[in-house]
């Protein structure tokens, strides 16, 4: 089975759990900080045709759309796009968004395609990052903004002193009551598929931001911390040592 099927097949099996994460941001406070925080980086525009790349659960199609956007999504998990699926018709937004099965690294639409693309713990999963960020400013129009969310998700698994951090903060939430869920990435359905990917120990997002130079990209702009209540309480300790950036950049 290519690496790409096979990290699809174990994301599916994943899906619910994650459509209550989605569903649970949409509810609290997470919804005004992550669209605050979106909007504050892109460029205005009343309705604009958004591409989610790696949607998942549909977070960012829902949030984009509630707001008078145009939206695609893509994913190549099916379960994902069944739970997204779900969530926009409780949200009653399925008619401003088209979800399609596709590879983030091939993507078949026409060049200049989208004003805005967004994606979050995406970029990471990829067997060809490189690729996939030339593919995603091809569909991109001049102009257009492109918003990635990630972090070095991996990089615990090569750092020693990173991963006694990281130990260190999932014991903490156990002395607060919490019980530490193991993700269980890379583990029995997805083999060393998850954590021999090219950016699993690679540092970013410098990676990211020397990539985007070479692709041509202007303004482009990090953030290695985000909002502190971008996460509930437990997802903010347990990944207090490998936090998620952002990276932000314009198509010349």
């Amino acid at each position: 089975m290519m690496a790409l099927e096979k990290i699809a097949k174990y994301w599916s099996t994943q899906a619910d759990g994650y459509s209550e994460i989605n569903q649970e941001e949409l509810e609290k406070e997470q919804r005004a900080v992550w669209l605050k925080l979106i909007e504050d980086n892109i460029l205005k525009g009343s309705c604009l045709k958004v591409l989610d790349i790696g949607c998942g659960p549909g977070f960012f199609s829902i949030l984009m759309a509630e707001n008078g956007h145009r939206v695609t999504s893509i994913d190549f998990s099916e379960k994902m796009l069944e739970n997204a699926k779900k969530n926009t018709k409780k949200y009653e937004v399925e008619d401003r968004i088209d979800f399609l099965k596709m590879d983030a690294q091939s993507l078949t639409f026409e060049n200049e395609s989208f004003d805005l693309i967004l994606s979050r713990n995406i970029t990471w999963t990829l067997e060809n990052p490189n690729q996939a960020y030339k593919e995603w400013l091809r569909v991109l129009k001049p102009g257009g903004c492109f918003m990635n969310f990630d972090g070095n998700w991996r990089m615990n698994l090569y750092d020693k002193n990173l991963a006694r951090l990281c130990e260190e903060d999932k014991k903490k939430l156990v002395k607060m009551g919490y019980e530490v869920k193991d993700d269980g990435h890379g583990k029995e359905q997805a083999g060393d598929s998850l954590n021999n990917l090219p950016l699993s120990n690679i540092l970013r997002p410098l990676w990211d931001v020397e990539t985007l130079i070479e692709l041509g990209c202007t303004n482009i702009k990090i953030l290695t911390k985000l909002p502190h209540n971008i996460m509930n309480e437990y997802y903010s300790i347990l990944y207090t040592h490998m936090p998620m950036f952002m990276v932000r950049a314009q198509k010349g």
